[in-house]
C-alpha cells in the first residue's frame, strides 16, 4: 500500500490516505487518481513509514519543506531547531548522559524545561 499526503494552504498535511499498488504504481500514477477522486486541484505528496521517502511519515499537521523535499513535523518547543540530516528537532542542549539509565532501581527520566532551556530530572 502507498500513502500519500493531502497538503492544505502553506504545505501543511491536512490527512493521509492509502492507495493501493495496483493503483498507484509510482507517486505519479498515485496523484493523478487521487485528484480524479478529490479534485484536480488538490496538491499531493507520497510518503512512507520507514522514512525512505521525504524522511518522515507524514502526519496531520506536518509541514511540506519543498527546498528540502521532506515532511517536518510540528516544532516541540520554542527553542529547538530542525536538522534536516536527522529529520527531526533537536534541543539547543544535549540530554544528559544518565537519561535512561536506572539508579537506586529508578530510572532516570528528563524533560525539557524551555523557559529555562535546559533538561530537568
Amino acid at each position: 500500500m502507498a500513502h500519500f499526503a493531502k497538503l492544505g494552504p502553506g504545505n501543511i498535511v491536512e490527512n493521509v490516505v492509502v492507495v493501493s499498488n495496483d493503483i498507484a504504481t509510482d507517486e505519479n500514477s498515485g496523484i493523478a487518481y487521487l485528484q480524479s477522486v478529490y479534485g484536480s486541484d488538490t496538491q499531493w505528496k507520497q510518503t512512507s513509514y520507514n522514512g525512505s521517502i521525504r524522511k518522515n511519515f507524514a502526519g496531520k499537521g506536518y509541514k511540506y519543506n519543498s527546498s528540502l523535499d521532506q515532511f517536518v513535523p510540528p516544532k516541540p518547543f520554542e527553542s529547538w531547531t530542525y536538522d534536516s540530516e536527522l529529520g527531526q528537532y533537536v534541543s539547543p542542549v544535549a540530554v544528559p548522559n544518565d537519561s535512561g539509565t536506572i539508579v537506586d532501581g529508578v530510572m532516570k527520566i528528563y524533560r525539557w524545561d524551555d523557559f529555562n532551556k535546559q533538561w530537568v530530572s
